[in-house]
């Protein structure tokens, strides 16, 4: 190892790697050499790296920030956690092409896993399903084919399966997906078909957004139902309520919108409230505090008690059109934050009597009095 004799050298040198680290040049080219041979001992930026040459990342949309900096944060649609794990990885739209590395795999943080609207091809890795921490798995129009692999079943929280529009996937269903809290499952315009199981149909029913078929996209971009028997000509998929406002008026969240296109062909509404929040690039939910709810057909708002919500605490309002055992997809929006207090005085009791004491005669000021 060189020495550096003198201290303004070592100085100059770490000068110079800061500016590197810092003020790498915005949207400038990754400086990551392809291929890249992975340490013995791999982190989650090796991982990242090998990503990148795998997937043509010279040819990327947006490569800022890869490879200048050793903060992960710095580099283009990577999230990292508390614990300087990788988190999520926001690649839709960025031209990545080529098949999914195996090693992303071993990335076990990550919780949001968006690769939409990309290039890549050959089979979905079986090492997926390694990714423990997984909640929100999107694939969808890429040029993915094969079976889908029994180990997207594997991580505990999944709740977001998207594998729409790569019509070179085939197969089933993997059962094993029954175990996971999945509530939006696509697979439009795909060779996946849902497996002559019971059971897998039952839960599949019960998801609250299964889309399949391979209709023309409108609105949204959704169509089918959560029917598993499949899409029908006379029930309107995007026959819901829109334009939803949610706003705090005193001691209630009022929620309107508009009634669906073709009232006619709805028999009610239903609502329900889930912990969570959504934007356009991530969608995170938890407990549900009001379950799916009927209401009349012909409502375009709804008061929702404050104290129904938890206080503190992000939520998200769906609702959706019913007409017989169908359902749409839901429309959402999320809801304010409200805040209170969880102090009751039902039942309370007041004293008759009150009594204060003292030392006395009291040394520090003897005149001192007390009454009630």
């Amino acid at each position: 190892m060189k020495m550096f004799s003198r201290p303004e050298a070592a100085f100059s040198v770490a000068i110079a790697a800061l500016f590197l680290t810092v003020f790498a040049p915005k949207g400038a080219q990754a400086q990551i050499t392809c291929p890249y041979t992975q340490p013995a001992s791999p982190t989650d930026e090796d991982h990242l790296r090998t990503l990148y040459c795998v997937t043509d990342g010279n040819n990327w949309a947006d490569t800022t920030g890869w490879g200048y900096s050793a903060n992960l944060n710095d580099w283009h649609a990577v999230t990292l956690g508390g614990d300087n794990r990788v988190v999520a990885l926001w690649l839709q739209n960025n031209r990545l092409s080529g098949p999914i590395p195996l090693e992303l795999g071993k990335m076990t943080g990550i919780a949001w896993l968006y690769l939409y609207n990309n290039s890549l091809t050959g089979s979905i890795p079986t090492e997926l399903g390694d990714m423990t921490s997984m909640v929100h798995l999107i694939l969808a129009a890429n040029q993915l084919s094969g079976e889908i692999p029994s180990s997207l079943g594997n991580p505990p929280n999944l709740r977001t399966l998207y594998l729409s529009y790569n019509t070179g996937l085939t197969g089933e269903l993997p059962l094993s997906l029954m175990n996971r809290p999945i509530t939006a499952l696509d697979i439009r315009c795909t060779g996946i078909t849902v497996p002559d199981n019971a059971d897998f149909r039952r839960w599949l029913a019960g998801i609250d957004t299964f889309l399949h078929g391979c209709g023309t996209s409108t609105g949204g971009g959704e169509s089918g139902t959560n029917d598993p028997g499949g899409p029908t000509s006379d029930f309107l998929t995007y026959n819901y309520p829109n334009n939803l406002d949610a706003r705090v008026q005193g001691d209630v969240v009022s929620v309107q919108w508009t009634s669906p296109a073709y009232p006619d062909k709805v028999d009610s509404l239903e609502y329900k409230v889930q912990e969570g929040w959504y934007t356009s690039s991530a969608f995170d939910l938890g407990d549900v505090v009001i379950p799916w709810t009927r209401i009349d057909r012909n409502a375009t708002s709804i008061d929702i008690d404050i104290h129904a919500l938890t206080s503190g605490e992000k939520h998200i309002f769906f609702i959706r059109s019913v007409s017989g055992e169908r359902v749409t997809s839901a429309t959402r929006t999320n809801l304010p934050v409200v805040h209170y207090s969880s102090v009751s005085t039902e039942n309370s009791e007041i004293p008759e009597e009150i009594s204060l004491g003292q030392n006395y005669p009291n040394p520090f000021n003897p005149g001192t009095s007390i009454s009630w």
